[in-house]
């Protein structure tokens, strides 16, 4: 009924959920979700979705903060279950950085499911993904878990993010946000399977939304 309030308060018909990533306190959460929607300069309800990031930039810390992501995704699943079922038939975007996309790639399908929706009625919007702090190749197995929950998947990898090479470094295998500006081979390398995935990802949904709009189901 809150949420449903800012919408009629912005008179808006759109919302985004962020939800962030490593060294991100709560209160810094907070702030960027605000930054983010104050730079959109548009009518939308910001959401935030914030897990118990330690906030801190020290190696102990980011083994903490692996942890926790992983704890937050029953947390996560139930959040966005009630945004998505209680928003009003709004346009519900999701933003997520760095190790937020752990969890959210890991329960995205589940609040599909819990839904029943699909490529003709995803749960959300545009789904962005910001550096995501991932196993590339893992990712790849579990970009599939997009289809049907949201109109559009964009993933932004970034070229000098400490934090992805640091992670890069820890786990011996590359980041699915994760390029070497001075490396195109090792770009290629690091995302070439991500691209793929969410370009097959895309063509499925056009496929499946195409055939459901020639032969929509009988409703009896």
């Amino acid at each position: 009924a809150e949420v449903q309030g800012e919408f009629a308060a912005k008179g808006t018909e759109q919302a985004f959920v962020f939800i962030h990533g490593f060294n991100t306190s709560f209160e810094d959460a907070a702030r960027r979700t605000a930054q983010i929607a104050y730079d959109l300069e548009l009518p939308v309800v910001p959401l935030m979705y914030s897990w118990p990031s330690r906030g801190r930039p020290d190696p102990k810390s980011y083994v903490t903060d692996e942890t926790n992501v992983e704890w937050t995704e029953p947390h996560l699943e139930a959040f966005m279950t009630g945004v998505a079922k209680n928003n009003g038939g709004k346009r519900v975007h999701i933003i997520a950085h760095s190790m937020g996309n752990r969890a959210l790639t890991k329960v995205i399908q589940r609040v599909t499911q819990n839904l029943s929706r699909d490529v003709a009625n995803p749960a959300f919007h545009r789904i962005f993904l910001a550096a995501p702090d991932i196993d590339a190749e893992v990712f790849g197995r579990l970009s599939s878990a997009f289809s049907g929950s949201g109109s559009s998947v964009t993933l932004y990898a970034a070229a000098d993010d400490r934090v992805l090479w640091a992670s890069h470094y820890i786990h011996s295998y590359p980041r699915a946000g994760e390029i070497r500006s001075n490396s195109y081979a090792y770009a290629q390398q690091v995302v070439g399977n991500v691209v793929d995935s969410l370009r097959r990802l895309t063509q499925t949904v056009e496929q499946d939304r195409a055939q459901l709009e020639q032969h929509p189901p009988d409703a009896g």
